[in-house]
């Protein structure tokens, strides 16, 4: 997914302030004088002009980032960027740019610095900004301290800007559908005659619910949902927060709403049932009684990814069903076995008990087959929705009788 984000203007290090309030409409003059940059302080008379030169281009190019990635990205995983309009030369000086990822929470370098437009989201969960940070590399010029644990703010260097407006991402790890999401704010306006509010919102921005405060219960819905605070004056107009509004269309006087909001994202599930399909695919249809535990002998529906390995594992219930709740969206096999998988290790067999073969798997109610009597279904597409129907078929052979005929006199 491609996301759009607004002209990113640079400010000089050491002139303007870093961090941002919480609530844009508390930050509009910042906002605007974060725009025009600062004169650098001169070190000699003889490098003014170079140093001048040098603010002008500076002060006029700008940085756009566009993150080919949703604002929940899963932990590790990797997403790309663009940048335009940095500096690499000017007045016979030369300038790079290296990008850093900051946790929101501290305002520290937490991975190493990087010339590489693609970026690796950090395994913690959690809210993180990508900066951008320009600076001279000509001259005996000083670098900036781009090191882990470092604050932005405080990198240094000679010539140093970074981006004004930085990507926000945020870390997330599927949360269950209906449940309570608890979560703190800061900066908000407590004085008398302000209230604020928390909305939650669907990826388009629209309004889903609202709330007074922590927790949050997120809808059941799988998706990509954000929680904002909403800070306004009461006793005034007062915003429009209820459900079916888009939170960038709220109205009401002096409102602010949250620069970075929480992002939850609520995963699909996968689910289906084992039958015992007495009549195999004579009929070209998987189905038949569900059945979860065949001759007493427990049986496991075990997620595989591409990579044949275990991603989640779970038990059939004796009437045959089984489902996985939180499912990162992606490419599966479900395998049906009596040997429970280990997660992150590669699949096991799929084995059944003596006398019990498959028939047969399919994806949906509908007749038809994956085309392949193995017990692993394959492939399962993940998407924004969930999965139902991921269906098995198995029965059991007939017992050959041995008869034997008394012995008759000739």
């Amino acid at each position: 997914m491609k996301k759009d984000l607004k002209r990113q203007d640079w400010r000089k290090i050491g002139i303007v302030p870093i961090l941002e309030p919480l609530f844009s409409s508390w930050s509009i003059n910042r906002k605007k004088d974060l725009v025009t940059m600062a004169p650098f302080g001169l070190v000699n008379n003889i490098n003014s002009m170079k140093a001048i030169l040098v603010l002008i281009l500076l002060s006029l190019f700008s940085i756009n980032m566009n993150a080919q990635s949703p604002n929940c990205v899963d932990p590790g995983s990797t997403f790309t960027i663009t940048n335009t309009g940095q500096a690499t030369s000017a007045s016979g000086e030369t300038f790079t740019t290296m990008y850093v990822v900051v946790n929101i929470a501290n305002n520290q370098i937490i991975m190493p610095a990087t010339a590489s437009t693609t970026i690796t989201a950090p395994n913690a969960v959690g809210s993180y900004l990508v900066y951008a940070v320009n600076y001279q590399t000509s001259n005996g010029a000083v670098a900036p301290t781009l090191s882990v644990g470092t604050l932005i703010n405080a990198i240094g260097g000679t010539c140093t800007a970074i981006s004004n407006s930085p990507i926000h991402f945020a870390v997330c790890d599927c949360t269950i559908g209906g449940s309570a999401v608890t979560f703190s704010n800061v900066n908000n306006n407590t004085t008398a005659g302000y209230t604020t509010m928390y909305v939650l919102t669907n990826a388009a921005g629209i309004i889903q619910l609202s709330a007074t405060g922590s927790p949050i219960a997120v809808p059941t819905l799988p998706g990509e949902y954000a929680i904002y605070a909403v800070n306004y004056q009461t006793g005034a107009t007062n915003p429009t927060l209820t459900v079916g509004t888009n939170i960038n269309a709220i109205g009401g006087t002096c409102v602010a709403k949250s620069l970075y909001p929480v992002y939850v994202k609520i995963c699909p599930t996968l689910s289906g049932t084992v039958f015992n399909d007495v009549n195999g695919l004579s009929d070209n249809t998987v189905n038949g009684t569900g059945l979860g535990n065949p001759s007493s002998t427990p049986l496991y529906a075990n997620l595989l990814n591409g990579s044949n390995n275990v991603v989640a594992t779970t038990t059939v219930n004796t009437n045959g069903t089984y489902s996985f709740a939180d499912v990162s969206p992606a490419t599966y096999s479900v395998q049906v076995s009596t040997v429970q998988g280990t997660v992150s290790s590669p699949a096991p067999a799929a084995t059944l008990p003596t006398n019990w073969v498959t028939t047969g798997e399919n994806l949906g109610t509908a007749s038809g087959n994956d085309g392949t009597v193995n017990g692993t279904l394959s492939p399962v597409v993940v998407s924004t929705s969930n999965v139902t129907d991921a269906n098995f078929g198995i029965e059991q052979l007939p017992t050959p009788s041995v008869l034997t005929a008394a012995s008759q006199a000739n």
